[in-house]
């Protein structure tokens, strides 16, 4: 892989400490408010261990704790995403990213039984980054926007 790829700029650039604010717009909908980490464990520095927590609060204003965990790993000249099912990690996304000056950006259709997830990403490398969700289904309608902006370093 080049050393200058759009997928390992954007994986250089995602390390770290990051504020989320999630919005879920039509069928479902809620905010999600909370941090997420992306750190390398051990001497595996292909892959950042993902772990978000915070507090999602439903359209009818129910709060509940929510936790997530994925995996960001480098393969070829493309970024992969994984998320635990269980006790395996199952390829989500393969994201092969273009740049536009400071932004990279990839897509990728994720289906999962009867239900479609198309995601854009949108990643400024001098700042913050964007995924955002069209989720449908047979019982699903909904978008899925998270913006990501990096946490105050001082905590």
């Amino acid at each position: 892989m080049g050393a200058h790829s759009p997928a390992e700029e954007v994986f250089q650039h995602l390390g770290g400490k990051w504020d989320v604010v999630r919005h879920f717009e039509g069928s479902y909908r809620g905010v999600f408010s909370g941090e997420a980490t992306l750190i390398h464990r051990r001497e595996d520095t292909a892959t950042y261990h993902y772990e978000e927590s915070g507090e999602l609060v439903d359209g009818a204003g129910h709060a509940f704790a929510a936790r997530q965990r994925y995996r960001y790993r480098l393969s070829g000249d493309g970024l992969q995403v994984l998320k635990c099912e269980g006790s395996e990690w199952e390829l989500m996304h393969k994201l092969d990213f273009s740049r536009e000056g400071r932004l990279a950006l990839a897509e990728h259709v994720h289906l999962c039984g009867e239900d479609h997830y198309a995601v854009r990403y949108r990643v400024d490398l001098e700042g913050g980054w964007e995924l955002d969700y069209e989720v449908r289904g047979p019982k699903k309608d909904y978008r899925i926007r998270s913006v990501y902006t990096r946490a105050d370093l001082s905590d």
